[in-house]
């Protein structure tokens, strides 16, 4: 405990003890449960004694809140009983107000439960909950990219990377977003997928993807459902051989159950099952009410689902459209390769753009600058300043520039030898 756990009117040493106590029942309790547990009733008892005994302890008038002694008993029995998998225990001690002496109605409950009939329905129910409900997320999970993608590859503005910049800088000039094309010029890959999420957005509403999860949630249910009938053919009502069986189809299947849902099935596995086609007919009976769909992706906002997603739409568009997305280091136009990678041959743009676009301004004036890349590259006096990319990535350059005051554009192929840029007069705007 810490003092945010307690109404705080009492000293440390009063808080000290407490623990001490609770630690003791605590060990006591667990030394009762080692051997044994779950049976003949010994947990009701050994539930009752703790809760009586943790209650005494702040009988000498130390307040504990009621959220809090709930957890000192959910942590009590954790181990155990939730190694048991009864979380639905759990669930209700949260519910219970044991201050108010309501012990009585978890106990009935808790032994209600326990019964044969109620035991068998509880582990169906559970290994929909625990296991199926979970595969079913990571289906939903793993195919909803592929599916917005394909959908996305139809929208006329991510036709071909050309397309998508004309469409890009068109709406932030609409917009007179002077930041965006600046960010646009100088970190063109970053705000490329910043556009294309916004418009995946647009186009994609709660309740499209509401419809894709549900179809791709009721297609693994309904696998789910064949997995068990056959695994039910081929048990013979022996739960034992029904339980790998069961792994064994999921995993045909491809739903391939992690290492923790495969430890779930395993302790559910080892419960004492009494009727196994009650334990069947749970499963199924649960799958088809279709309620394990988990309602907290239906309910993400599409930012969010886009997010959460396997397979990452906005990546995957980027890396198919768009190509080398490498930038000219005075204007940020965007290198023309349709590879990502082209060794043998060097950056290259058919049209550059006024390198005011990326915040080039003219040394006297402070004024943009309008002229075009080419255009200057044909100009044999016009010199440049190299800009801080240009001294990472070329640092003989940046010592040239050092030592000589000035770099000529004329210059360029021997200068910043991994870009062309083609010599034209006539391309300056100014």
């Amino acid at each position: 405990l810490t003092n945010n756990d307690l109404k705080w009117t009492f000293d440390h040493k009063q808080i000290q003890k407490a623990n001490e106590d609770i630690a003791a029942i605590v060990q006591r309790a667990n030394d009762d449960t080692v051997n044994g547990f779950m049976n003949d009733g010994s947990v009701l008892v050994t539930v009752e004694k703790v809760l009586n005994e943790v209650e005494n302890v702040f009988n000498g008038g130390l307040k504990l809140e009621k959220d809090s002694l709930i957890e000192i008993i959910c942590w009590t029995f954790h181990d155990k009983i939730m190694s048991q998998g009864a979380r639905k225990y759990e669930a209700q001690l949260f519910k219970v107000d044991f201050l108010a002496h309501e012990k009585q109605n978890i106990f009935r409950e808790f032994k209600e439960f326990y019964k044969n009939d109620s035991h068998d329905i509880w582990i169906g129910q559970k290994f929909c909950t625990d296991i199926f409900q979970k595969i079913i997320q990571r289906q939903i999970l793993s195919k909803a990219g592929q599916t917005i993608y394909t959908e996305a590859l139809g929208i006329e503005q991510f036709g071909t990377k050309k397309l998508m910049i004309y469409h890009m800088l068109k709406e932030f000039a609409e917009q007179n977003a002077g930041e965006k094309i600046i960010n646009f010029t100088c970190h063109f890959e970053e705000t490329l997928k910043a556009w294309i999420q916004e418009k995946l957005i647009q186009k994609i509403s709660k309740d499209s993807t509401r419809k894709i999860i549900k179809d791709i949630g009721n297609i693994a249910n309904e696998n789910i459902q064949s997995s068990v009938f056959k695994a039910k053919d081929k048990a013979n009502a022996n739960p034992e051989v029904f339980w790998s069986e069961l792994l064994r189809t999921l995993n045909e299947k491809e739903f391939y159950p992690n290492s923790t849902e495969q430890l779930q099935m395993k302790e559910l596995a080892d419960e004492n099952v009494q009727d196994l086609n009650l334990v069947i007919e749970t499963i199924l009976e649960t799958l088809n009410k279709g309620e394990i769909l988990d309602n907290s992706l239906q309910e993400m906002d599409p930012k969010e689902f886009l997010d959460s997603l396997d397979f990452k739409v906005v990546d995957e568009i980027v890396k198919v459209k768009t190509g080398c997305t490498h930038q000219c280091y005075f204007c940020g136009v965007v290198c023309s390769n349709s590879n990502k990678l082209h060794p043998h041959s060097r950056h290259s743009s058919e049209l550059h753009m006024p390198q005011g676009f990326s915040g080039g301004r003219n040394t006297d004036s402070n004024k943009l600058v309008p002229g075009i890349c080419t255009s200057a590259a044909a100009d044999p006096t016009k010199g440049y300043q190299p800009s801080p990319r240009i001294r990472n990535d070329f640092p003989e350059t940046a010592e040239k520039y050092d030592r000589e005051k000035v770099l000529y554009y004329r210059d360029l192929a021997i200068d910043i030898p991994s870009w062309k840029i083609e010599a034209d007069a006539g391309s300056d705007t100014a």
